[in-house]
């Protein structure tokens, strides 16, 4: 078992009521669920403290979870998912149309990406800003979650998860 973090930081270090640890397995440590239940309650937080609020965010796949409305079929979707999807957005096609072709239809026709988390950040007023891919450099709590494990590791004498927390 392991503890997971999430937190947010700004000029003046970290956010303490922001900070969420968590018990978890090394395969599971977040999801999207459990993230945008945590940014939900942050910026709720936030929104009572600050005036003006941007949140940057990396590409990690929790981050980029799609809107129900504008998540589309994929390649290992089967034929008949792939036609239903079409059908419920009264794209008309022949039934004879092959799977590619099909995909093809709905690449024409995909609607544009909304995340869960540009939601969320609506509802409260916060601004989302998105990290460009593979640009870790560009993300601050990078160096800070660096210097946050390093004092953990230092600090640990006894290696009891409740002393880390």
């Amino acid at each position: 078992s392991r503890l997971a973090v999430s937190a947010l930081i700004s000029v003046k270090g970290y956010h303490i009521p922001s900070v969420d640890i968590w018990s978890c397995t090394e395969e599971h440590n977040m999801d999207s669920t459990h993230f945008l239940s945590w940014l939900d309650s942050t910026c709720a937080t936030l929104r009572g403290e600050k005036e003006r609020i941007a949140i940057s965010l990396d590409n990690a796949t929790w981050h980029n979870k799609l809107t129900e409305e504008s998540t589309i079929p994929k390649r290992s979707s089967t034929k008949g998912k792939i036609q239903k999807w079409l059908q419920d957005r009264k794209i008309n096609f022949p039934q004879k149309f092959v799977k590619a072709r099909l995909l093809q239809l709905v690449c024409t026709n995909c609607p544009p990406k909304e995340y869960m988390s540009d939601r969320i950040a609506k509802k409260y007023a916060v601004e989302i800003i998105r990290l460009p891919k593979l640009h870790c450099s560009l993300n601050p709590i990078e160096l800070s979650w660096n210097n946050l494990k390093q004092f953990v590791r230092d600090q640990n004498t006894t290696f009891r998860q409740n002393d880390v927390k």
